[in-house]
């Protein structure tokens, strides 16, 4: 005589749908993020390929103690970001809502323990998992290190890492994508990256 299997108990069952259900869940994590990834290298890519912006009735910025100085439209502000780190500053869009502003910041660390700007941006990314390297840029005679996709409250920020003499420079600005949380980010993205190719070490 044939046995009826026994049916699951019923905390297993509860266990096993909690397992499948999770599984589901990050499924759709991991899709949306990838979603996201590919998003912005799109977009990335659609923006740096369009027309060049006029900077003709650009202003200068320099920088004595640190050597550098840059471009930036006239339409935009800067400032340093906290008069207790008066070696960072902020360039940015003058918006009159200060939560939809666009900004590219430019933040200088000591580099005590003399990594690279490979080392720097791999140490950025492990602390952020979603983030993924991009390609390196040529800033002056120097070759920073790229890393976007990098979770912040509001959006995602891309951020270049570069090392000069016994300094590290991070360049931060906001990833070229649909974002209502700042002010038109996909021209302004492009603008950032002209104002990038201004900066030079004196």
């Amino acid at each position: 005589m044939n046995e009826k299997p026994q049916n699951l108990s019923r905390p297993a069952a509860i266990i096993i749908l909690v397992v499948i259900i999770g599984l589901i869940i990050a499924g759709g994590y991991l899709l949306l993020g990838q979603k996201n990834k590919n998003n912005i290298n799109n977009n990335t890519s659609l923006n740096l390929n369009s027309q060049s912006t006029n900077t003709s009735d650009w202003l200068n910025y320099k920088n004595e103690k640190y050597d550098y100085q840059l471009n930036y439209p006239s339409d935009w502000k800067i400032e340093v970001i906290d008069e207790k780190n008066p070696d960072n500053v902020i360039i940015y869009t003058e918006e009159s809502n200060h939560t939809k502003r666009y900004q590219l910041q430019i933040l200088i660390e000591g580099n005590i323990n003399h990594l690279s700007a490979d080392q720097l941006i791999e140490q950025l990314i492990s602390n952020n998992p979603r983030s993924i390297k991009c390609a390196s840029k040529k800033i002056d005679k120097y070759l920073s290190t790229c890393a976007n996709n990098i979770f912040v409250f509001d959006g995602y920020n891309e951020e270049l890492d570069l090392v000069v003499d016994d300094f590290h420079y991070r360049i931060i600005y906001p990833v070229a994508e649909d974002n209502p949380n700042y002010y038109d980010p996909l021209e302004n993205y492009k603008i950032a990256q002209e104002i990038i190719s201004t900066l030079t070490f004196i």
